[in-house]
């Protein structure tokens, strides 16, 4: 995926809190953290509905209304959109960019 900064995953058994299994950087370790401590994100309705989350740009004020605490905290790391993806097992793989990226892939 063009335009990737950076990358977590989260895992754990269903019914159970994930546990932070990878991080590629510091912006990401952040991420995770804030799913994990704040209890809100992209990452916790991934798991919840088990249907990917895709983020275009986080400064849209409808995502702070969504995640009131999770969205400066991600806001603050230099994350602009985050693209979480729900693993059967339990958590999910966020992809996070330092830009606003679309959601979709114009067809050639």
């Amino acid at each position: 995926m063009s335009g990737v900064a950076g990358m977590g995953l989260s895992a754990g058994p269903p019914g159970a809190v994930p546990s932070v299994r990878f991080c590629s950087d510091t912006a990401s370790s952040r991420l995770e953290s804030a799913h994990l401590t704040l209890d809100e994100g992209p990452c916790r309705d991934a798991t919840a509905t088990r249907r990917p989350v895709l983020v275009a740009d986080l400064a849209v004020e409808s995502w702070r209304q969504r995640w009131p605490w999770f969205t400066p905290a991600a806001l603050k790391a230099g994350v602009r959109a985050v693209f979480a993806l729900p693993l059967h097992a339990g958590g999910g793989t966020p992809r996070r960019c330092r830009r606003p990226v679309p959601t979709h892939t114009p067809t050639r």
